[in-house]
């Protein structure tokens, strides 16, 4: 699965939406597939859908991404934990990002990685492997090491 963090690298990206709920015994279908979302965590994080990247293809979205970090942005921050053990926040503003051409450069690398890897996985014999036998063999393995 797609994932990137590098000590030298100013972008956290995941493929956050591959949850077993989501894909586990389901068929490959294309809506399933468009749904499927690459994360960039950060303060605020932005999410990209495959479909979005299909429809506004790789240099729409990352025309998108620049205009998005390089605002500022109101939010929340942690603050403090309260008597009942319940987090407090108080409000922020994130500053803008403004990347670089070059870090730019990596996220779209990033993107393209985390096309790939969606491509792969929603072939029809990955997808059966990973979503369906992979699943299947693991609860019987189990059922059968609890005996």
């Amino acid at each position: 699965m797609s994932y990137s963090r590098w000590w030298n690298s100013t972008w956290y990206t995941f493929w956050s939406s591959m949850t077993s709920d989501e894909t586990q015994y389901k068929w490959p279908t294309k809506k399933l597939k468009r749904a499927q979302t690459f994360e960039i965590c950060d303060f605020p994080a932005y999410t990209l859908t495959y479909g979005e990247l299909e429809d506004k293809g790789i240099n729409g979205v990352i025309i998108d991404i620049r205009r998005f970090y390089k605002q500022s942005h109101n939010g929340q921050i942690f603050s403090y934990w309260d008597e009942d053990k319940k987090p407090v926040y108080q409000d922020t503003v994130y500053p803008a990002k403004n990347p670089t051409e070059e870090e730019m450069l990596e996220l779209m690398g990033y993107i393209r990685k985390w096309q790939v890897d969606v491509d792969d996985h929603f072939k029809f014999t990955n997808f059966m492997l990973f979503e369906w036998y992979y699943p299947i063999r693991n609860k019987i393995y189990n059922l059968w090491k609890k005996r």
